[in-house]
């Protein structure tokens, strides 16, 4: 398990901001213990009662531990906070010492100072001529930072978070199924039967009906809808497909191509998934997944559907890798209290969408080496919703999470067209170029 360990260092006069600091890093930590990373938060609050030679003070500094921290953040208003008579500065201002001349020397932590800003009527109190002075020391530093309300600072500590974690995650464990038994076919039928636990099936170049068959399996079925059926694949796991250039088709309007329902540790390589005849023209998803987990596709496409590309429900570790989402008309992703790992992939010429390009809805989504271009929609590229208390303490796979984490990391976002960026300011990892707004 990695830690990151945080410090918070603030004169008692911001109680709000740190108690929201607090909960924030309660929300996010119980989703980096599925990354094998923890948050370790140090505040003066937690330190317990002691003896030490340099007062109360010196007990603070030992629980603390700055010069091990990896982030220091610390917060001014209209209070320096209490004075250490050795020293003659206030606990707060000490500990932002000690910080940065750790830094100084050994290039940790990595200092965040924020100020909040005072009225008129509060600047005239006792200690901001002080603050001041702090404030311009911290200047030429490039450590001066201003916020205005608790959700203002929210975002920002979010923000220094995600990328702490984003530098920690280990995202790239490859699934690989317990698959024993070899499998070559170049039939639908073919494919279809050997859709078992324990299988490799290689499937040889051509196009194969997920829906030519008659009788279901324990692990294959067919659902109805509007104008036909769609297959579903449940309860299977150690089980991998790898295409020669195959592509795996449904020809419903109104179906998803293939729904896996409770499957755990499933491969996917080398396959396109779409509808026929017409790209672009149904109204059913591609792929969607339903309490599912270690699902991989590698070199894969999801294209043609009226839908999305990707519907992720109450899933945890999905990885897509080299892999390319064209030609939807919903969305490329929809994921709700989900985890998603999407890297060294493109989603592309998707137009007129109904909604966001990306849509996460209190999931985990982490994205490295991506390309998103000429796509179109009224909404936003990335739309990170928020769960109620409610819907966060039913989620399946992340438990508690009540805000969409994202984590970019060499994502180009160029000539599109929407709404907006995305809902969310200021999100870092991304670059983005020729794209036109509406708003």
């Amino acid at each position: 398990m990695k830690k990151i360990q945080i410090v918070l260092a603030s004169p008692s006069d911001l109680p709000e901001e740190r108690n929201m600091i607090r909960r924030l890093v309660d929300e996010i930590n119980p989703v980096c213990m599925r990354n094998e990373v923890v948050i370790d938060l140090r505040m003066w609050e937690n330190s317990a009662p002691g003896m030490n030679e340099k007062g109360p003070q010196g007990v603070v500094d030992i629980d603390l531990e700055i010069p091990k921290a990896d982030i220091f953040i610390c917060l001014y208003w209209k209070r320096v906070g209490t004075i250490i008579p050795s020293e003659g500065i206030a606990g707060t201002e000490h500990e932002l010492n000690i910080a940065i001349d750790s830094f100084n020397k050994n290039r940790k932590p990595d200092v965040k100072v924020f100020f909040k800003s005072m009225t008129d009527d509060e600047a005239k109190e006792a200690d901001s001529l002080y603050i001041k002075e702090i404030a311009h020391r911290l200047q030429p530093m490039g450590l001066y930072n201003s916020f205005e309300t608790v959700d203002a600072l929210r975002s920002k500590i979010n923000t220094i978070i995600q990328a702490a974690v984003l530098s920690k995650v280990k995202t790239d464990n490859p699934i690989e199924p317990n698959t024993p038994t070899h499998k070559e076919v170049s039939t639908a039928s073919e494919l279809l039967v050997n859709i078992a636990p324990g299988n490799r099936i290689i499937l040889e170049k051509g196009f194969y009906d997920i829906l030519s068959f008659n009788n279901p399996t324990d692990y294959l079925s067919k659902v109805k809808v509007s104008d036909g059926e769609e297959a579903h694949l449940s309860n299977l796991s150690n089980f991998s497909i790898i295409g020669d250039s195959a592509s795996i088709l449904t020809r419903p309007c109104y179906a998803t191509v293939l729904t896996l329902n409770n499957c755990e540790n499933i491969k996917f390589t080398g396959i396109a998934f779409g509808h026929v005849p017409y790209r672009g023209y149904c109204k059913g998803a591609v792929i969607k997944l339903i309490n599912c987990k270690n699902i991989q596709f590698d070199s894969c496409e999801f294209f043609g559907c009226g839908t999305y590309g990707l519907v992720i429900e109450n899933s945890e570790s999905i990885i897509v890798n080299g892999s390319k989402i064209f030609e939807c008309t919903y969305g490329a992703i929809r994921m709700e209290k989900s985890q998603l790992y999407f890297r060294n992939s493109s989603i592309e010429s998707c137009l007129q969408l109904l909604d966001s390009v990306i849509f996460s809805f209190g999931g985990f989504l982490t994205m490295d080496n991506v390309s998103i271009h000429n796509n179109e929609t009224d909404k936003f590229i990335i739309d990170l919703a928020e769960l109620t208390d409610e819907q966060s303490i039913a989620c399946y796979c992340l438990p508690g999470l009540k805000h969409s984490f994202f984590l970019p990391q060499g994502v180009c976002i160029y000539d599109n067209i929407s709404k907006e960026l995305s809902n969310v300011p200021n999100i870092r990892g991304l670059f983005e170029t020729d794209n036109r707004y509406k708003s």
